[in-house]
């Protein structure tokens, strides 16, 4: 008599090998802790983001000291972490495949990326850009001219198909291809922000910005040779977070403080840099997730004394308001949206939470986080749309994910 045990496991096996053989989503690169270099924040053709139960995987490196920024999934199987003490661990399906330490006193500066041949590439505390390969094995590694080692803060590396780009809080923007070759480098006297954007042809979008109140910042557009092709400025407006590029749209956000009064506005240009509309939001916007038909989804809320107070506002393609929803947490990253839900983490206090509301605006579940380990605020979406965290204290992945009997009824039933 066959064991029914191992009968269920074959058949669960049988089922993922159907979903692959029917057309499952491609994992190709280049990889960012973004769902794309334009940062729209879509899963739409991934599949749907699971959200029955958390877990933990807690792979067996021999550095445990915690992810130092959000972590990168690389294809359908591996997720690379580069922890505080200054190592890279990369794990596959959740378990530990390699780790290598980084030359002394080097830890990541920012968040990794990776290329379509699934190389990963850093830049370093001091300054150094370096590449691994998906096997482990270093390949190069290449000091960025002219910076100060002193006080570096780097902005998120972003890889665009020909190359990967880093940006300086000092106003440097720097492309290198592949092989660590620097293509080209400029320089403002503004700051670049923590992220910023690509679009499939490889132009740049930069917000250069004063970081102060009723200064003038801009809104950057260079090209995929270091060229640039217009600057938007904005008188009395300090820009926020960085842009979110779309199709032939560009979105962002920032605030305007006339006399006791802030205001926020979210600004949508097209291509050329040429503002198509813009909407004034009553809480201070800061993430904008974009679907596939056009929906932007902008994230506001109120930080500093008191509690925690937030608000999600969708708006249709030409900028009318469909709805709004409020929260007491405070939303520390950018929401992911899906064929049928949006997701994101939610903190009030010690309390942690991964909320999923539906794209008309109702609460549909909130899975609590508190009794993980403590994590990076910025979710990944890993293999098949899973939300995953990092731990900042201690090395694990947390997982909001399905259990496998029900993606094996998902397929049969």
């Amino acid at each position: 008599m066959i064991n029914k045990y191992k009968l269920f496991n074959y058949l669960v096996l049988l089922s993922i090998f159907l979903l692959a053989a029917c057309g499952s989503p491609d994992f190709e690169g280049p990889y960012n802790t973004a769902s794309d270099p334009g940062r729209t924040g879509s899963y739409e053709e991934t599949g749907p983001v699971p959200y029955f139960l958390a877990f933990a995987d807690y792979p067996e490196a021999d550095d445990k000291s915690g992810a130092k920024f959000p972590p990168l999934p690389i294809g359908e199987e591996f997720i690379a972490m580069s922890t505080a003490a200054g190592s890279i661990v990369l794990t596959e399906y959740g378990r530990y495949k390699w780790e290598q330490k980084l030359d002394s006193g080097e830890t990541a500066a920012a968040a990794m990326c990776a290329d379509d041949k699934m190389n990963i590439y850093l830049v370093t505390n001091k300054g150094n850009i370096c590449s691994y390969d998906i096997l482990g094995k270093k390949r190069w590694k290449t000091q960025i001219p002219d910076i100060d080692e002193k006080n570096l803060i780097f902005s998120d590396l972003l890889a665009v198909s020909d190359g990967i780009l880093s940006a300086t809080e000092e106003g440097q923007l720097l492309k290198f291809d592949f092989n660590g070759k620097l293509l080209w480098k400029r320089r403002t006297d503004a700051y670049y922000g923590k992220k910023f954007s690509a679009d499939n042809k490889g132009n740049i979008y930069i917000i250069s910005t004063l970081n102060e109140n009723g200064q003038t910042d801009s809104l950057v557009c260079i090209d995929k040779s270091g060229k640039e092709l217009w600057k938007k400025f904005y008188p009395g407006i300090r820009l926020i977070k960085h842009p979110v590029v779309s199709e032939d749209r560009i979105y962002f956000s920032g605030m305007l403080d006339v006399g006791p009064n802030r205001f926020s506005k979210v600004f949508v240009l097209d291509k050329k840099g040429k503002e198509l509309f813009n909407k004034e939001l009553n809480l201070l916007a800061r993430y904008i997730t974009v679907s596939n038909e056009g929906d932007f989804f902008v994230l506001g809320y109120n930080s500093g004394l008191g509690e925690a107070y937030s608000g999600m506002f969708c708006f249709d393609k030409d900028g009318k308001k469909k709805w709004d929803i409020y929260f007491d947490v405070a939303v520390p990253s950018a929401p992911a949206i899906d064929e049928n839900k949006l997701s994101f983490i939610g903190r009030n206090n010690d309390e942690f939470g991964a909320y999923f509301i539906s794209r008309d605006g109702r609460l549909i579940k909130i899975i609590s986080l508190s009794d993980f380990p403590v994590f990076n605020l910025q979710p990944v979406y890993q293999r098949g749309s899973v939300m995953t965290l990092a731990g900042s204290q201690q090395l694990c992945l947390i997982r909001v994910d399905d259990t496998r009997i029900n993606k094996f009824l998902d397929v049969f039933f």
